[in-house]
């Protein structure tokens, strides 16, 4: 395959027995029939082949590339729609990904989006101890959910920016706050996959040293809906971020099966206990039996512990009696627009 690629050094193995080169359209041996029939005379496998025209791909420059590489990863995956007729048609093997890219790109030029903040309450006092930022799309006519946008964002690329815009502007709102004499903090979400890139790196970076002020009242909360593959560089950066003096948080802590290996690899300030286990504690041993062992862990590393999904007061009491110091749900707030319970002082 190397041999029929641009260069002699184009072709890769996808996974599995799946492999991919890239190659001149106007070359004589470059159809896919000759791909196949070459293999088969090399190995006696019987293979299928097929080509994508990148001149056919709607989106240009680096979206198109975003797309391209998306839909290949799909592609290698063996995900469903992705098989090999599906490749040999760009309309097919992009499917709905190029209009997914062209509506978040749409997104990020326009700022269509909006913050909400959620409390994040003392389990001991009920005193707000800070607001978790979360984002609303302002597309009403999208067929994914909010979740669903932000995972395709990891997914093909854009988080990156996106998250870069989020900090900014719950950096701006904290400013704005203070003029008004309202003394809060925020955590702001950010992406696992962010965090392992040195371009959002050198960018959030540059953005906390000229927020010297701010930066007491911050903190970044690590998701983990894109698996996080570098855990040693992702530790130096936490390092950095927490040497600055911004709080970080491991997000959803327990929900996958990566969540103890963070732990053990990555120095934070604080875990959110996944919700499914505080939702379905009051009635099963075995979860209270879980969310009790998280806690214990956490205080022996003297990591906080905040409880995600508090619906009802048997939640927070429950949370309560093991130990778990904050609590984050609908029987405190849910993400709204305006704060409420804030601190104010007279500004000048």
């Amino acid at each position: 395959l190397g041999s029929f690629s641009i260069g002699g050094s184009h072709a890769a193995s996808l996974g599995g027995n799946r492999f991919a080169l890239v190659h001149d359209k106007g070359a004589a041996d470059g159809s896919p029939e000759t791909f196949a029939e070459a293999v088969h005379a090399q190995t006696g496998l019987d293979v299928s082949a097929a080509s994508v025209d990148t001149d056919q791909i709607a989106l240009t420059g680096e979206d198109g590339v975003k797309a391209l590489v998306f839909s290949l990863q799909q592609f290698a995956d063996g995900s469903d729609g992705f098989d090999m007729d599906a490749f040999g048609d760009p309309k097919a093997l992009l499917g709905e990904t190029t209009e997914r890219v062209r509506q978040f790109r749409q997104i990020l030029n326009e700022g269509a989006f909006s913050l909400v903040y959620q409390p994040i309450v003392s389990l001991e006092t009920g005193e707000t101890r800070h607001f978790e930022v979360l984002s609303r799309f302002d597309v009403t006519d999208s067929i994914y959910s909010q979740f669903e946008m932000i995972t395709f964002a990891e997914d093909v690329g854009l988080i990156q920016e996106f998250d870069t815009v989020v900090l900014s502007r719950a950096i701006s709102r904290l400013r704005q706050l203070r003029t008004q004499g309202v003394e809060v903090k925020f955590a702001v979400n950010v992406s696992g996959r962010s965090l392992s890139d040195a371009g959002f790196m050198r960018n959030i970076m540059s953005v906390f040293e000229r927020a010297e002020d701010i930066r007491p009242q911050l903190s970044l909360e690590i998701t983990e809906s894109a698996k996080i593959k570098d855990l040693e560089a992702l530790s130096a950066t936490l390092h950095e971020i927490r040497e600055l003096g911004v709080r970080v948080y491991l997000d959803d802590f327990g929900a996958g099966v990566s969540g103890f290996q963070y732990l053990r690899q990555l120095v934070v300030d604080a875990v959110k206990i996944d919700g499914s286990y505080i939702r379905d504690a009051i009635n099963s041993k075995r979860d209270r039996a879980f969310l009790s062992s998280m806690v214990t862990l956490c205080k022996e590393l003297g990591i906080a512990t905040v409880g995600e999904w508090v619906e009802t007061a048997d939640h927070a009491d429950l949370l309560t009696q093991i130990g778990v110091e904050y609590g984050q749900g609908y029987y405190y707030g849910k993400p709204l627009p305006g704060l409420k319970n804030v601190n104010r002082k007279a500004v000048a």
